[in-house]
C-alpha cells in the first residue's frame, strides 16, 4: 500500500502595531499599505500495483491538511496619515490536487482500496482596530479574500479468477472564515 501525507500549518501577518504613528498630519506619506499574502500549493501523485498467484491486497491513501491564518491590520490607537490611499489587505490562496491509483491481480482474489482526504481550515482577516485614526486624502481600503480549490482523481483496477473487490472514498472538508472590518 501507499500513504501520502502533507500537512501545512502557517501564519502570515502584516501589521501596524497598537499605538504606532505612521507619518504626521504635516508630513503625510503618499500611500500606506499593510498587506499579508499567503499562497499554498500541494500537488500529489501516488499509487501502487501488485499481483499474486492466490491473493493480492493493497490500497493508496492521500491525505492533505492545510491550516492557515493570514491577517493584515492597523492596531488599536494607531495613527496613520496618508496623502493618497491607505490599504489594509489580506489574501490567502490554497490549492490541493491529488491523483491516486491502485491495481491488483491474482489467481483467486484481489482487493483494492483508495482514499483521498483533504482538510482546509483558514482564517483570513483584514481590519482597522478600535480607536485607530486613519486620515487619508485618497481612498481607504480594507479587504480580505480567500480562494480555495481542491481537486481529487482516483483510478482503480482489480482482476482475479474467483473474486475482485475495490472501493474508493473522497472526503473534502473546508472550514474557512474570511473577514474585513473596521
Amino acid at each position: 500500500g501507499t500513504l501520502i501525507l502533507n500537512t501545512v500549518y502557517s501564519g502570515t501577518e502584516a501589521a501596524i502595531e497598537d499605538g504606532a504613528n505612521i507619518n504626521t498630519p504635516g508630513d503625510r506619506g503618499e500611500v500606506v499599505s499593510v498587506e499579508a499574502q499567503s499562497d499554498t500549493n500541494i500537488i500529489t501523485v501516488g499509487g501502487n500495483a501488485g499481483g499474486a498467484g492466490a491473493a493480492s491486497v493493497g490500497g493508496t491513501a492521500d491525505i492533505n491538511i492545510i491550516k492557515k491564518q493570514t491577517m493584515a491590520s492597523i492596531g488599536k490607537n494607531a495613527k496613520v496619515y496618508a496623502s493618497e490611499d491607505v490599504r489594509v489587505k489580506a489574501d490567502s490562496l490554497e490549492r490541493s490536487a491529488a491523483a491516486i491509483f491502485a491495481g491488483r491481480g491474482a489467481g483467486a482474489a484481489a482487493v483494492n482500496g483508495l482514499a483521498n482526504i483533504h482538510v482546509v481550515d483558514n482564517r483570513t482577516s483584514a481590519f482597522i482596530d478600535e480607536n485607530a485614526l486613519v486620515d487619508s486624502h485618497g481612498n481607504v481600503l480594507v479587504a480580505a479574500e480567500d480562494d480555495t480549490q481542491v481537486k481529487a482523481i482516483q483510478a482503480m483496477g482489480a482482476g482475479a479468477g474467483a473474486a475482485a473487490v475495490g472501493g474508493g472514498i473522497d472526503v473534502t472538508t473546508i472550514t474557512n472564515q474570511t473577514r474585513a472590518y473596521i
